[in-house]
C-alpha cells in the first residue's frame, strides 16, 4: 500500500524483492537517493531496521513501511528473516532533476 505522503508521486521503479542474504551490502551501509526522488521500503515478511542520521532506528515491518526522502542518508539492517523491496517515486510535474 502506498503511503498517503506519496499520492502525489509517480512510481517510476522498484528493486526485485531482497532477503538477509540476498541485500546487496551497498543497502546496509550509509547511502542516499538522489534529488527528487523518495522511497518507500516494503517490507513483505520478517522486520528490518531502517537508520537515519539524527532519529530513533525506525522498526520497518509489513504493516508499518518507509518514506525515504530525497537525499537523506540512510542504511538498512535485517532483524534475522526478512523479505522487503524499495519503491522509488517522484514528482511528474517537477522539472528536469535526476533519478536513482
Amino acid at each position: 500500500m502506498q503511503n498517503a505522503q506519496l499520492l502525489n508521486f509517480e512510481k517510476y521503479s522498484e528493486t526485485v524483492v531482497f532477503n538477509e542474504k540476498t541485500m546487496p551490502d551497498a543497502l546496509k551501509r550509509e547511502h542516499c537517493t538522489k534529488t527528487g526522488v523518495w522511497g518507500q521500503i516494503i517490507v513483505c515478511d520478517g522486520t528490518l531496521l531502517y537508520l537515519r542520521e539524527d532519529r530513533p532506528a525506525q522498526v520497518v515491518t509489513k504493516e508499518h513501511p518507509a518514506i525515504i526522502y530525497p537525499t537523506e542518508r540512510h542504511s538498512v539492517q535485517p532483524k534475522g528473516r526478512v523479505q522487503f523491496r524499495v519503491e522509488f517515486f517522484r514528482d511528474p510535474n517537477a522539472s528536469g532533476g535526476e533519478h536513482a
